[in-house]
């Protein structure tokens, strides 16, 4: 919605294809790993040579991530874009364009939208939820070491539960054209001088 709106390019399963790519491994594998760290490949990077092929260097969720950073840079460089997770808030926060945004929802809210938009049953809707939520949390915690849900870490939070994800998607379009302006007009301040 916010892509189509503001008209950029929108990345959010592409990237596994781009991830992929990248490391060679399958896009079911990089689906199924992206977000996931299993308890025995809690550790620090093996080497430090990086001329050695990332598959030799890393475990293989040090990799995809590696790899996942090197995507999403590489697709903010080319042009302004939405993208969806991977920590792409952390990997991209040296970046002034960067605006970086945390949506959340209540439970009621987010049990309604996975059973609505999702057509699971209530039992797998709540499994799915947690394994989702416990994943992607561990993940940014490792890689960002930081809590996904520290609001500090963020330009802009808002519960898409309470106020709609139209609102949302305004507010967002507004802080957008506000911050293009004015690196805009900081860009052309330089410029002159």
């Amino acid at each position: 919605m916010l892509a189509k709106k503001l008209n950029l390019k929108f990345y959010d399963s592409e990237i596994i294809t781009l991830i992929a790519k990248e490391t060679g491994y399958s896009e079911e594998y990089v689906s199924r790993n992206e977000n996931r760290l299993d308890n025995a490949l809690l550790y620090q990077m093996i080497m430090q040579d990086y001329a050695v092929p990332l598959d030799k260097s890393l475990s293989k969720q040090d990799a995809l991530y590696v790899a996942s950073a090197k995507v999403i840079r590489k697709l903010a460089s080319e042009s302004p874009c939405v993208i969806v997770g991977r920590g792409a808030d952390d990997i991209l926060k040296d970046n002034p364009l960067c605006i970086k945004i945390r949506l959340f929802a209540s439970f009621e809210s987010k049990l309604d939208r996975c059973l609505n938009s999702y057509h699971l049953t209530k039992e797998k809707a709540l499994k799915a939820m947690n394994l989702f939520d416990k994943r992607r949390a561990e993940h940014y915690a490792h890689y960002a070491n930081a809590d996904i849900n520290d609001i500090h870490r963020y330009d802009l939070v808002l519960d898409s539960g309470a106020i709609g994800l139209e609102e949302c998607c305004d507010l967002i379009c507004a802080l957008f054209k506000n911050r293009s302006s004015n690196v805009n007009s900081a860009a052309q301040s330089n410029q002159k001088l």
